[in-house]
C-alpha cells in the first residue's frame, strides 16, 4: 500500500523490498513460516512487486518476480499437492487468502498475459461467468465451506467472517478483477 501511495523510494519501504529478496525460497516462492519451500499461499510478495512501477525494479527484483512467477505458473496457479477447493472459490476482500483470481491478477499484470500456463486458470475463470456478465461471490473470508480444516488457519478458532458483498451474489469486485485479467489477456494476444 505504500508503494501504491508513492513511499516506494524511502528507504523503510525499501528495505522491505529488500527482505522479500531474502525471504524467497529456492524453488521461487515464498512462504511465511519455516518451511524451505515456497506456497501459493504467499502470494503479497508479487503483490508488492506488481505495485511497484517498472522504471524502480532492480535486476535482482526482475530475477526475483521471474523465479515466483514461475513458482505460480509451475503449478496452473491452483495445482500445489492435493486439491484445494478454496483456490478455485472467489473471494472478497483478499485479505491474506489466495485463490486463483488473485493469482490471474497478479501474473497478468507482471506482464505474463501470453503465458499458455494460465490456460487452465483461464477456464476456470471464464467458466464461472454468469450469462450476465458478471461473476459471484463464491465465499467470504474466513472460507470455511468443502475442502477447509479449521485447522488450516494456524488458530484455535476461525477468524470472524468480512463481508463487503453478499454470498452467492454478482461481486462488483470480483467482476472488475476478472473483467481486467480477461482484457490483459486479449491485449497481450
Amino acid at each position: 500500500m505504500l508503494t501504491r501511495f508513492g513511499y516506494f523510494e524511502d528507504y523503510r519501504v525499501e528495505k522491505l523490498y529488500f527482505r522479500l529478496l531474502e525471504d524467497q525460497k529456492e524453488d521461487g516462492g515464498w512462504n511465511c513460516f519455516r518451511p524451505d519451500r515456497g506456497t501459493l499461499d504467499n502470494w503479497e510478495p508479487l503483490s508488492a512487486y506488481a505495485a511497484l512501477p517498472r522504471q524502480k525494479r532492480t535486476r535482482k527484483i526482475e530475477r526475483s518476480i521471474a523465479r515466483g512467477a514461475e513458482f505460480y505458473l509451475e503449478r496452473n496457479l491452483f495445482r500445489e499437492g492435493k486439491s484445494y477447493p478454496p483456490w478455485l472459490r472467489f473471494h472478497y476482500p483478499n485479505h491474506y487468502y489466495y485463490d486463483i483470481l488473485i493469482g490471474l491478477d497478479l501474473l497478468t499484470k507482471l506482464g505474463y498475459s501470453e503465458d499458455k500456463r494460465l490456460t487452465p486458470a483461464l477456464k476456470i475463470l471464464r467458466e464461472k461467468r454468469q450469462s450476465d456478465g458478471t461473476w459471484l461471490l463464491d465465499k467470504v473470508h474466513p472460507d470455511l465451506g468443502p475442502g477447509v480444516v479449521e485447522s488450516d488457519f494456524g488458530v484455535d478458532k476461525a477468524p470472524r467472517p468480512f463481508a463487503l458483498e453478499e454470498e452467492g451474489k454478482p461481486s462488483k469486485w470480483i467482476t472488475l478483477t476478472a473483467l481486467r485479467v480477461l482484457k490483459r489477456v486479449e491485449d497481450a494476444s
